[in-house]
């Protein structure tokens, strides 16, 4: 009988995994068809790949006020990826349209600021389009491949798979657990071994797309600190990255950002505004700086400088570090027009001297520290302190236990 139990057991629990595998297939199935119709495409392997997060006890804090019932708070993200990939694919004025749709119904979709919303320009959507146009059939096939295996990050099913490559240490961060697995990514996940296997790519692109500490919108942000750049910098130095890949790289940010409030507006993009496409390609010239400059070129001064600019901080003053400190807060609490720079600037001489001066050091600190990654939960703080108390407020009291 002891024999016969070891026997059937395991078999048993195969039987159990796989009908709840089926399971979560089908309710994918039925999410998609009654979401999106007949205007996503989509393959069988992109939806297998996919239901690997509908296990996944995890989710990201952003995302705990908005559910979707029987379906993981991931799932709508990934998928809104994939969708947006395609109208900017097609590029046509009725993708257009479909792609700002939830940008015009931000206030009923009951966003922070939505009377604030700089819709994006019909030109800013051409150029993204023309950009992913360009790309190869592999590069194209990879963008929508690293968008669903971004969703299944640290999911069950992935950290099993990962187990199983010997001495591969796995993070708990998920972003870093996607840096990890990308060298392993055909072992790992069966979307990126299918890629390999059609593209003889390798590794490679999922290798690019997940960079480790390379995360474009803590760069927008402002939210870290000049390590955020030392890997594409020394890779370019270096040659183990190219200027090829640092594009796909770029795309693959694009479409993570397009598709980063999909668990609100899963058609179109409502993250990826006028003011927003601003600050990334804003990113992407000081990249292109990057393995081209001058040793004392520093990106995230020539970041903050345009920071600065859009908000005219040179009237207000002609301090050229308190000009970039300022630019700083801007960028991590999304700030954009020479009436929000004022107001930021008022705030910040509502502060004590030695709070002023705490925050100019620490600014100017995050210039130059490259040992570790500065923490990165500021621009959340923030964004929630604005919505409860305001911009002045929010500097007068947050600042100064943050610096």
């Amino acid at each position: 009988m002891k024999t016969l139990a070891r026997i059937l057991f395991p078999m048993m629990m195969l039987a159990a995994e796989s009908s709840l595998a089926n399971a979560n297939i089908t309710t994918l199935r039925d999410y998609i068809k009654a979401t999106y119709g007949q205007e996503l495409v989509i393959s069988d392997a992109q939806i297998n790949q996919l239901s690997w997060v509908m296990d996944n006890p995890l989710a990201t804090p952003e995302m705990d006020f908005y559910t979707v019932k029987g379906i993981h708070r991931e799932v709508p993200r990934a998928l809104s990826r994939l969708y947006n990939l395609q109208r900017l694919r097609s590029g046509t004025n009725e993708d257009f349209e479909k792609f700002i749709a939830p940008q015009k119904d931000a206030k009923a979709l009951k966003v922070e600021k939505a009377e604030k919303v700089e819709i994006l320009s019909a030109d800013s959507f051409r150029q993204l389009s023309a950009d992913i146009r360009a790309l190869k059939d592999y590069q194209y096939e990879g963008l929508a491949a690293a968008a669903i295996i971004s969703a299944v990050t640290l999911s069950p099913e992935a950290i099993k798979k990962a187990r199983l490559i010997p001495n591969l240490k796995l993070p708990t961060d998920s972003v870093k657990f996607l840096a990890a697995t990308a060298p392993e990514a055909g072992k790992i996940y069966p979307l990126a071994q299918a890629l390999n296997k059609r593209f003889k790519t390798g590794n490679h692109l999922f290798e690019v797309a997940f960079m480790p500490d390379s995360h474009l919108r803590h760069m927008m942000y402002n939210e870290g600190s000049l390590a955020m750049y030392e890997h594409i910098d020394q890779g370019l130095a270096n040659g183990s990255v190219s200027r090829d890949d640092l594009r796909f790289w770029y795309y693959h940010w694009v479409i993570n950002i397009a598709g980063f409030r999909g668990h609100i507006a899963p058609k179109g993009s409502l993250y990826l505004t006028q003011d927003t496409y601003n600050a990334m390609t804003a990113v992407k010239s000081v990249l292109d700086q990057l393995g081209t400059r001058k040793k004392d070129f520093n990106p995230m001064r020539a970041y903050l400088a345009k920071r600065a600019d859009w908000l005219q901080l040179d009237k207000l003053t002609q301090n050229t570090d308190e000009q970039q400190a300022l630019a700083s807060i801007a960028a991590s609490l999304r700030l954009f027009s020479p009436e929000q720079g004022k107001q930021l600037y008022q705030a910040f001489r509502q502060l004590t001297p030695a709070d002023q001066k705490r925050w100019l050091a620490y600014s100017q600190f995050q210039f130059t520290n490259t040992r570790t990654p500065a923490p990165t939960y500021a621009p959340a703080l923030f964004a929630n302190a604005v919505v409860e108390a305001g911009l002045t407020d929010t500097v007068v009291k947050v600042l100064p236990l943050f610096s």
